[in-house]
């Protein structure tokens, strides 16, 4: 119990780095309680591009042909099925990456309404110039559209955010 009331209050800190600071001790009473945290902390934008870990698989699965939703949710799931996203979140998810102001996905169909009639099952999507040159690295995703986005307890806006640095296994706070 002691476990589990330590990571809710770092999930849902305003400050990210709460979630590193539990990792540091030892969760092994909640076995699974350390990968959930570390795919937690991947969601934050990358130093890489602005993505986090699932916009940025959804790209690179897009890029690689998986341009029918019907593909890519069941290829996205075969792969990051531990994010526990059905098919209506991972359509939001993607929709933000539609809906942007330098958009980095084209959709097939208009995203208004989508969810409620399950049009957005067969929407088809490419990426555009500007997803290509993020998914490269060449680009940035917030500094193209800004960002405002809740990750657990921490608000992303285009004054406060965090980056997270896999290789380091790090968080940056950007002010």
């Amino acid at each position: 119990m002691k476990v589990g009331s330590k990571a809710w209050t770092a999930y849902s800190s305003s400050e990210p780095s709460e979630v590193l600071n539990l990792l540091s001790m030892d969760t092994s009473a909640l076995p699974p309680l350390r990968r959930a945290l570390m795919n937690h902390l991947a969601r934050f934008p990358s130093i890489e591009n602005g993505l986090g870990k699932v916009e940025n698989r959804m790209l690179r699965l897009i890029a690689g042909g998986k341009n029918s939703f019907r593909d890519l949710f069941p290829a996205f799931w075969a792969v990051e099925s531990a994010y526990g996203y059905g098919d209506t979140a991972f359509w939001v998810a993607l929709k933000r990456l539609v809906d942007c102001r330098e958009p980095l996905v084209t959709s097939s169909i208009s995203s208004d309404g989508m969810v409620r009639n399950g049009a957005f099952l067969s929407a088809t999507f490419e990426l555009t110039t500007a997803g290509v040159e993020v998914l490269a690295g060449r680009a940035d995703h917030i500094e193209l559209n800004g960002v405002d986005q809740w990750l657990g307890g921490a608000h992303l806006t285009d004054h406060v955010f965090w980056r997270w640095d896999e290789g380091r296994g790090e968080l940056a706070a950007r002010r």
